[in-house]
């Protein structure tokens, strides 16, 4: 008999907290401005009524499958961003290195072209054609040109 009577107090005094626990006050400090809130009303400004509702489960389960497809979408658009950058990289390598090479062959015929008294072409028969001073000087400006081309920036 005492169980059931402490029984059904128990019960009872959790249905009047639950009944307690659906509202809140709200109240201000005039001097902080701090907000508190309470369970008992107490130099409460407002009372706020608190509305729960269950959860509808395949709805979030929805919500976090459409979540996770953007962020598996997201991070494959992040990595082929990567990869791009870093063939680009490759790529800008690629270029500096050929300006490197050609603007060191350019060095190199233009300090030909300026130490030489004589410059020739090969013609196709094997023979040699010898430039005229008019030709040199324009030779010269060429390879000047060319260096300046390649090895600026």
């Amino acid at each position: 008999m005492k169980t059931i009577i402490i029984s059904s107090l128990l019960g009872l005094s959790l249905l009047a907290s639950f009944a307690a626990a659906q509202t809140i006050y709200r109240s201000v400090d005039d001097e902080t401005g701090k907000v508190s809130y309470s369970d008992r009303p107490k130099f409460a400004d407002e009372a706020l009524e608190l509305r729960w509702q269950q959860t509808n489960s395949a709805e979030v389960t929805k919500r976090v499958a459409a979540n996770q497809e953007q962020y598996a979408a997201a991070s494959e658009d992040r990595k082929s961003a990567a990869k791009e950058q870093v063939m680009l990289n490759e790529e800008a390598g690629k270029v500096a290195a050929d300006r490197r090479a050609n603007c060191e062959q350019a060095k190199a015929q233009k300090e030909q072209y300026s130490t030489a008294r004589r410059l020739y072409r090969d013609l196709p028969n094997g023979e040699r054609d010898y430039l005229n001073d008019k030709e040199l000087t324009q030779a010269r400006v060429d390879a000047r040109r060319q260096v300046d081309e390649w090895c600026s920036g």
